[in-house]
């Protein structure tokens, strides 16, 4: 009976928007149930806590060559600013530099490159004992030019010994021939000379011969009749 009364019928509407707000709140406490509590092994926060304390460590290094990453070690080769490069790439050795330099020299380059920084685009300010850039770069140029010159005499004088050696090897080979067409030509004529004596020889052979004494022995005869 107080169910079904008007005064009752209002408040059923409240009645299911309550229910479907309980019911929500139910599915949003299951769905925060359901996800997964974020992982506390003590492995990965070691190696998150190892990394962090090297990247502290790292920052508090201080001044590193930009070429070997390593500090300035002795006071004979201290860290220089050889451009106006900054930050991780401000600083170089001095022996680092020094041997840069020299491979870019042996490398070809031009003295303009060897001189000017590839980042900053700005000339190398250079101030080391005992080291002049220009200077290596002239003696490199003359043992190169040096080096092609003895390479272009010595082809010259491979040449010129081939050349000779060809013309050695035809004077020898034209000497044989004219050496064999004379042995040749001296055996044809000692062959026609000893065909011309053997038909000589025949041909006195073939002669008739006189007997002289029979002509005497006739005469003898005649005078004494």
């Amino acid at each position: 009976m107080v169910m079904s009364s008007p005064l009752f019928r209002l408040p059923e509407n409240v009645i299911i928007g309550l229910d479907v707000g309980v019911e929500g709140r139910s599915q949003a406490d299951a769905q925060a149930k359901e996800k997964p509590t974020p992982s506390r092994d003590p492995e990965k926060l070691r190696k998150i806590q190892e990394s962090l304390l090297l990247e502290e460590s790292d920052e508090d290094e201080g001044d590193l060559c930009r070429i070997c990453q390593m500090k300035e070690e002795s006071s004979s080769n201290p860290l220089i600013e050889p451009c106006r490069c900054t930050g991780s790439l401000q600083y170089v050795h001095q022996d680092c530099i020094k041997q840069w330099l020299r491979s870019k020299i042996s490398s070809g380059s031009t003295l303009e490159a060897i001189t000017t920084c590839e980042l900053c685009k700005e000339k190398l300010h250079l101030d080391i004992e005992n080291f002049d850039i220009n200077e290596l770069y002239r003696s490199h140029e003359r043992s190169e030019y040096e080096f092609i010159s003895c390479g272009l005499y010595l082809v010259v004088l491979l040449h010129l010994c081939e050349q000779r050696f060809s013309d050695v090897l035809g004077a020898v080979n034209e000497a044989g021939f004219f050496n064999l067409a004379r042995t040749l030509h001296e055996h044809m004529d000692n062959l026609e000379s000893s065909y011309a004596e053997s038909d000589e020889e025949d041909v006195q052979d073939n002669r008739p011969s006189i007997d002289f004494s029979d002509m005497d022995n006739e005469g003898e005869e005649e005078e004494e009749f």
